[in-house]
């Protein structure tokens, strides 16, 4: 669209995103999504609300801003370590196949070191970006440094959210105030979500501090493995009783 509007357009929305910037604000229009219920299947109620999955529907300039937001973020957090080493699917370079890679790994490395058995628990945050405390996040940007004109603007762009439910008998008048977490749709969350759980990663390291293999680069923890809402914890049994 940007591309076959030409550079009179580009400029202008330049000069938009300036403003705002300059101004640390958001339209009011961008506070509002239009929310689609996409049903989990199974055998979930279909009259129940958590039955169904959310997929937010926003402006497509509010979209473009998060791009430029989210790189800027990721160049912060990538930086200065912000997400945990231990953190796959919200970094760059950073798939599922080496989730799975560190897994067996360190099963293998377990049995052919130790002998021993690798105990495993699997945690699916089934609510995830909707869970997010939006003032401890806040809280949490501001202790990694995250903090001026960026804070500002992740701030006010999570400040207020306005949702519209596409459904035949809800009226397009309707709409409903989302006072907590982020929006699954956002190109922002992701990476939200992972500063925010860093905390727990933290957490384990603390409480399960022997949770670890050797390799070619010395020791490295591997308590918990995190992809994207995805939690895999090995071990802490065994070394929390040991």
């Amino acid at each position: 669209m940007i591309q076959a509007a030409g550079p009179k357009f580009t400029n202008l929305l330049h000069d938009v995103f300036s403003t705002l910037c300059v101004h640390e604000i958001q339209p009011a229009a961008w506070q509002m999504s239009l929310m689609q219920p996409i049903y989990k299947g199974g055998d979930k109620s279909k009259a129940g609300p958590a039955s169904y999955r959310g997929i937010y529907l926003s402006s497509a300039l509010a979209k473009l801003l998060e791009e430029i937001l989210i790189s800027r973020l990721t160049n912060i957090t990538e930086t200065h370590s912000t997400l945990t080493e231990n953190q796959l699917g919200t970094r760059s370079g950073r798939q599922i196949h080496d989730a799975i890679y560190c897994l067996l790994s360190t099963i293998q490395y377990n049995i052919s070191q130790k002998g021993l058995a690798t105990y495993i628990v699997f945690c699916d945050f089934s609510i995830a970006f909707p869970s997010i405390h939006r003032g401890k996040l806040l809280s949490l940007l501001c202790k990694e440094n995250i903090v001026g004109r960026m804070w500002k603007h992740l701030r006010e762009r999570f400040h207020i959210v306005k949702v519209r439910v596409l459904h035949p008998r809800i009226p397009k008048s309707s709409s409903v105030d989302i006072l907590r977490g982020v929006p699954e749709g956002s190109r922002l969350s992701p990476t939200l979500f992972g500063i925010f759980v860093a905390d727990l990663i933290h957490e384990l390291k603390v409480q399960f501090p022997n949770a670890t293999i050797t390799h070619n680069r010395g020791v490295r923890w591997m308590g918990g493995i995190l992809y994207v809402d995805h939690l895999c914890c090995q071990n802490l049994i065994t070394q929390k009783d040991g």
